[in-house]
């Protein structure tokens, strides 16, 4: 299963129906996408779709389109504003997609942790 660490990511607000990125992720509609670099400078974009959410992929040229249901934007965006480090794994075999951070102590509170 592929992984990488974000380094950056910005924020794109639109509208954007029946858009096609691969003969099983086409007729695809939504408002909001996550563009982000890894540390390697990978390219991966999070689409949030309406409805059925198709399976995530990577091209051979190391471009990662992943998905999400547009009901995970918001937590996807407070995962990257607020946690680091930020990581995302994609499941080859099954499309699945994998947003997540690192360990942290519990109890941690802001600046405490260093």
């Amino acid at each position: 299963m592929p992984s990488l660490e974000i380094k950056s990511y910005s924020v794109r607000l639109t509208k954007c129906r029946d858009w096609k990125f691969s003969p099983d992720a086409k007729n695809l509609d939504f408002d909001e996408w996550i563009f982000c670099r890894g540390i390697n400078n990978q390219t991966i974009r999070i689409f949030f779709i309406k409805g059925e959410v198709p399976k995530s992929f990577i091209t051979r040229e190391e471009h990662w389109y992943t998905f999400l249901h547009r009901d995970q934007y918001a937590y996807a965006l407070d995962l990257l504003r607020n946690e680091s480090p930020v990581m995302i794994s994609v499941d080859t075999d099954n499309g699945r997609l994998n947003l997540y951070c690192g360990l942290e102590p519990v109890g941690e509170g802001p600046g405490e942790f260093t």
